[in-house]
């Protein structure tokens, strides 16, 4: 449609009928049309944006904190230790409990990688409570976003 025909009657090629054009001068009367859409509205607000970081952000933290939660495997293979005990005559093994373990009782102190394992089970530890915190309060955003959002229905 053109402003040319302003004031004519046109065809709607949907349906066929005839209808009237409006002439300019009285479009400025004319009441506004509701403008109709797909059915879906896409306003995002306050509400939805909370629900929707929170959510992620207690969904990720969860599955790093049980992730950080799974057993690590020991350093120390005991499968190793009965090996080199087997390989070992009676003499030998009673020489290295005398030198070593017989005066410490049943403690003895931690080898290197040990030290370096039980650190990394303490940080992870730590990081996994964090993370774990961190869920919680994600869940808490998302809840008060879930309010926000039924309270505007």
């Amino acid at each position: 449609m053109s402003g040319g025909q302003a004031g004519d009657r046109i065809v709607c090629a949907g349906c066929q009928q005839s209808l009237a054009v409006p002439k300019l001068r009285e479009l400025s009367q004319l009441p506004l049309a509701e403008e109709t859409g797909s059915g879906r509205q896409r306003n995002w607000d306050v509400s939805k944006g909370l629900l929707l970081l929170g959510g992620l952000l207690a969904v990720v933290s969860w599955t790093a904190a049980a992730w950080l939660r799974m057993p690590a495997s020991s350093p120390v293979d005991p499968a190793a230790i009965r090996q080199n005990v087997a390989e070992k005559t009676d003499a030998e093994i009673y020489e290295a409990w005398r030198d070593h373990f017989s005066m410490t009782t049943v403690a003895r102190p931690q080898m290197v990688i040990e030290k370096v394992f039980a650190q990394q089970v303490q940080l992870k530890r730590g990081l996994s409570i964090a993370l774990l915190v961190s869920g919680g309060i994600g869940a808490a955003i998302g809840l008060a976003g879930a309010v926000g959002v039924g309270r505007r229905r």
